[in-house]
């Protein structure tokens, strides 16, 4: 299962289709607040794909979230941004893939394939 958090629908949509043709189960969430409510309430996904901006709970926000539950501290992170983030900013996301949007439909499943593979 890949949870992928975005709040552009078209960008989530996508990804959500190019997921499920490589044969992987998707989740998603519109922002870092849904997705942490997913977990919350007990999804166990493999890997996160994250947009950075979002509306009430952006990525770095989630992923601090994240990092700071010992039960989804784990989870492997590809973030997917339409801008450059800071050298600060990128820091404070830990260890993630980071991939620049628009991104190669070939770079993406390289990177989910390295993070989760089937």
């Amino acid at each position: 299962m890949i949870l992928v958090v975005d709040d552009d629908v078209n960008s989530r949509q996508a990804v959500e289709a190019l997921l499920e043709i490589d044969g992987y189960r998707v989740a998603v969430a519109c922002d870092g607040v849904e997705a942490m409510d997913l977990l919350e309430g007990g999804l166990e996904p493999a890997l996160i794909v994250l947009d950075m901006q979002m509306p009430r709970m952006d990525g770095v926000a989630f992923r601090d979230a994240q990092q700071r539950r010992p039960t989804f501290a784990n989870i492997p992170v590809i973030v997917c941004s339409g801008c450059m983030e800071d050298e600060e900013r990128l820091a404070a996301l830990g260890d993630v893939t980071y991939l620049h949007k628009p991104v190669s439909v070939d770079g993406f499943q390289h990177a989910v394939h390295e993070q989760c593979p089937l």
